[in-house]
């Protein structure tokens, strides 16, 4: 059999066992979409943190907008007797501009409206990474982006993680064809988000893309005013005491359950000494992004390979970091698997223990959620993901490391190893 014949094979097989879990995910989340849907047209899922919002915008209550008492006035519309207080919208004030205009229906038509747009923003970012030449592996990507529970879970609660992926997708894009104001501008509109963001702003600074600098930071400064305005300057107080309160007290807050390095540190070491812990994960979370700032220098001046992996290695370490991090979060996971899996399968070079690896460890995302995700999420041990992420991350900054010691010519359709 030719080198050809034996990656085509390898190829086929992966698409085919991947599709298939994807699909079991899928048909496993149609009951529990089922099962939830009188619940959330009652209110349970998160959608209820940006539709009451929203009200209190549209009534004129937004000096108000991080008072816990009057957001419960709000919620108490909705009967969700598990809650004894709020649940607290946290976001920045900006981003109930989207949702000001669902806020003219019932609830629960809202809710489908946002969903759909939401499906919407999903296949956007699968546009947005997957290229033509990969057409013959859509159809896996669909089922893998359909079959995705952080994606499902983000769709079922009314999340806006797919937002953030989308406008993440939107910028990698523009900045992969030097569209760099554009790309300053959608991370900027990322900002209700701030902590999966700003890793990326560090990489552009030490690649100096400087467009996208000042595109980023005029965005920002505009939706800083936005903010004010809606809210005002007692309001913006009123929202930094909150996200404290809400840090200090735990308040719907579990970091047990956050796959990431403070999900994993608390799941070890707890927080019976938190100056320990709080010093453990400043250093540790110091050292991830001083690494991904090693790899990525210079990084993104390339539009292909190297790009790619850098991309990867910073959407990987930013959710690493990220000191707050759920479930849903996880949703953008999407854009470093798609695009190691597009760089691996399109590859015409024979597939390496390294890249097999690779390929073996994204299967795991998409273990059926009722064998993997949800028993650790019922025992509170979410955390563990982490484990999975930073390998994943160790991977690609391993391929990074051998792309930086080749001397090959970069371009558009080099195929290089990854």
């Amino acid at each position: 059999m030719t080198l050809g014949h034996a990656r085509i094979n390898i190829a086929k097989y992966y698409a085919l066992l991947m599709s298939a879990m994807a699909c079991v995910s899928l048909v496993l989340s149609v009951p529990l979409f089922m099962q939830e849907r009188e619940r959330i047209a009652k209110g349970y899922g998160d959608f209820i943190i940006f539709y009451t919002g929203a009200q209190m915008l549209k009534v004129g209550a937004g000096s108000k907008l991080y008072d816990l008492r009057t957001q419960k006035d709000f919620q108490d519309k909705f009967d969700v007797p598990i809650r004894t207080g709020p649940l607290p919208f946290n976001h920045p004030p900006f981003e109930l501009l989207w949702f000001l205009p669902l806020t003219s229906l019932e609830y629960f038509k809202a809710y489908q409206i946002w969903s759909v747009l939401n499906i919407a923003f999903l296949a956007g970012v699968l546009v947005f990474l997957a290229p033509p030449l990969a057409r013959r592996f859509w159809p896996m990507f669909i089922l893998m982006f359909a079959g995705f529970y952080p994606a499902t879970v983000t769709l079922l609660h009314g999340q806006d993680s797919i937002l953030l992926t989308f406008l993440m997708a939107a910028a990698i894009r523009a900045l992969k064809f030097s569209k760099d104001r554009t790309a300053g501008v959608l991370l900027a509109v990322g900002l209700f988000k701030p902590q999966l963001i700003l890793p990326t702003i560090l990489v552009l600074i030490v690649n100096r893309r400087w467009a996208a600098m000042l595109s980023f930071l005029a965005t920002s400064v505009t939706l800083a005013a936005v903010s004010i305005k809606l809210v005002g300057v007692a309001g913006v107080r009123q929202y930094l005491e909150l996200l404290a309160q809400i840090d200090r007290a735990h308040y719907t807050i579990a970091p047990g359950n956050m796959p990431n390095l403070r999900g994993f540190i608390y799941s070890l070491v707890g927080l019976r000494e938190p100056v320990f812990f709080q010093a453990l994960l400043i250093t540790l979370s110091a050292g991830f992004l001083v690494a991904l700032l090693y790899y990525a220098k210079n990084s993104l001046a390339e539009r292909e390979q190297r790009f790619d992996l850098t991309v990867c290695l910073t959407v990987l370490v930013t959710l690493i970091t990220s000191y707050h991090l759920y479930i849903h979060d996880l949703t953008l996971l999407l854009i470093p698997v798609v695009l190691a899996i597009k760089s691996t399968l399109i590859s015409p070079v024979k597939l390496s223990l390294h890249q097999r690896v690779i390929l073996s460890l994204i299967l795991v995302f998409w273990i059926p959620f009722l064998f993997s995700y949800q028993p650790l999420l019922a025992r509170e041990q979410m955390s563990l993901g982490f484990l999975g992420v930073v390998l994943f991350a160790t991977l690609i900054a391993a391929s990074l490391r051998r792309r930086l010691k080749t001397n090959r010519q970069p371009g558009f359709r080099t195929t290089s190893e990854l």
